[in-house]
């Protein structure tokens, strides 16, 4: 139901029109990906199965794990990039937190003690997080989350310190007023 989702969605309909038949669109989430990755290399081979991957499954994981279900050059054809999300820093809307050098400060004062969200190991969220750690000597703790639905929902109600997400996954709590959007 994210934005990877509804982007899937826009291009299944104009397959299905140019094709003249159904495009149907199975989400398969969890396991980094891997869950879908596997689904598809076990799917049809007529080309007609399509996959939509994020950047990370081809650029960063084939350094991260030492193996994955998957070779990057032998079982995919990339056909085209189909979007680029801006990610936003977000916080439950009573946050105390009103920039994102007021959470860097805090994570300076509390080693550890805040916590963020992502749905997964390598994400861009996470490696963005991880790169924000380097760079100002902080640490967060890192919580995983299935779904993006149950990690948005976790900011809104402050389980979680701060998250980051696009537009797509978090637009709709932003517009209720349940979170607020820092960078």
């Amino acid at each position: 139901g994210g934005g990877p989702d509804a982007i899937a969605r826009v291009l299944a309909e104009k397959l299905s029109r140019k094709w003249g038949k159904p495009v149907v669109i199975e989400n398969k989430p969890g396991g980094n990906g891997f869950i879908a990755i596997d689904a598809f290399k076990r799917g049809a081979s007529d080309g007609h199965d399509l996959l939509q991957l994020d950047s990370v499954h081809l650029a960063a994981y084939p350094f991260m794990f030492k193996k994955l279900p998957y070779d990057v050059n032998k079982d995919f054809e990339p056909i085209a990039p189909l979007f680029q999300s801006f990610l936003f820093y977000t916080v439950p809307t009573g946050s105390k937190y009103k920039k994102v050098s007021d959470i860097i400060a805090d994570a300076k004062a509390n080693p550890g003690k805040i916590n963020y969200g992502s749905w997964s190991i390598g994400n861009p969220v996470h490696l963005g997080v991880e790169e924000v750690q380097e760079l100002t000597g902080t640490k967060f703790e890192h919580v995983l989350y299935k779904e993006n639905a149950q990690l948005d929902t976790s900011v809104a109600t402050g389980e979680l310190g701060f998250s980051i997400g696009s537009a797509g996954t978090v637009g709709p709590l932003y517009k209720a007023g349940k979170v607020r959007l820092l960078a």
